[in-house]
């Protein structure tokens, strides 16, 4: 008999030191406010906001930055 599985869509986060960073803001959270931040939208942040930080591949925030200038 097949059993019906519940499935879940919300952030990805990774614990580092004790702290939880959003994938997608790339925000640092305690494991509380990470739980109220899934609830909530938010965006990456823009090369424009921060020049010196590349865009990350929001699939895998460790490869390099995406370069987007024209040759």
């Amino acid at each position: 008999m097949k059993q019906d599985q519940v499935e879940f869509v919300g952030k990805v986060f990774v614990v580092v030191g004790g702290m939880r960073r959003c994938l997608i803001c790339e925000g640092m959270f305690t494991p509380a406010h990470a739980a109220n931040h899934a609830k909530t939208l938010c965006y990456p942040s823009s090369p424009e906001s921060n020049p010196d930080e590349g865009t990350l591949d929001p699939c895998s925030p460790f490869l390099s930055p995406i370069d987007f200038s024209c040759s």
